[in-house]
């Protein structure tokens, strides 16, 4: 069973009065009057750029887009030149390393196995150096040859 509470002192209830529908819908004609009243303040600062943004048209001629183009063709392959006694030094070096490496792994007993490439998977109970001496003479061939090309000073400047 149920036990009742009772309390000593009464419930009172308090009556809350709804808004009505007239009242709401001011609310909201003074709501849309405000946003109203702000988009009209944006629009006339700014004017000039909005009819700017919307109405003009620009065209553009073939000329200036040529024109623009060799200019930037100009200014990139100037940029590529001024630096090209770096990357061509690394460009070579790279290249002597990768064929030095490509000649090691392919003339090997086993290829990627026997000397272990440096980008086989490692063997837990291996007593292998990881990083064999065939393939560290080739990054030291690679290392050799990029400073070469740097300090001879080859580069595409004439």
């Amino acid at each position: 069973m149920m036990k009742k509470i009772y309390s000593s002192t009464p419930i009172q209830s308090v009556k809350v009065e709804e808004v009505g529908p007239s009242e709401k819908k001011l609310a909201y004609y003074g709501v849309i009057l405000a946003l109203c009243v702000i988009a009209t303040k944006l629009y006339f600062l700014n004017e000039e750029h909005i009819k700017r943004f919307i109405f003009e048209t620009k065209l553009i001629t073939y000329e200036q887009v040529v024109t623009d183009g060799e200019i930037m063709l100009t200014y990139a392959w100037k940029t590529s030149i001024r630096y090209s006694r770096y990357w061509i030094s690394l460009l070579c070096g790279a290249l002597v390393t990768y064929f030095t490496w490509l000649m090691v792994y392919l003339d090997s007993k086993d290829p990627g196995n026997v000397p272990p490439s440096p980008f086989s998977p490692k063997q837990k109970y291996s007593y292998i150096p990881v990083f064999h001496l065939n393939y560290a003479f080739g990054l030291l061939m690679g290392i050799l040859v990029a400073s070469f090309c740097y300090i001879k000073g080859f580069s595409l400047e004439y």
